[in-house]
């Protein structure tokens, strides 16, 4: 099971690795669908953490098949 936490660490490497390796992804970043809301205070749902991870997963995965 994914802990806020560890969803937070996955989600910055990936960003982190995308920022690094992938520039030409940056600009998408900010464009994506599955961006982090708001949530009353600033806090997330585990739910929009998990999406949003996963749509970085997909971007980067979507890249791999066409390049």
């Amino acid at each position: 099971m994914d802990t806020e936490k560890d969803l937070y660490a996955e989600i910055g490497q990936m960003i982190t690795e995308i920022q690094t390796n992938y520039t030409e992804l940056v600009k998408y970043l900010d464009e994506m669908p599955d961006t982090l809301p708001d949530k009353g205070k600033g806090q997330l749902d585990l739910e929009a953490l998990i999406k949003y991870r996963n749509s970085l997963k997909e971007m980067l995965l979507n890249y791999h098949i066409k390049h």
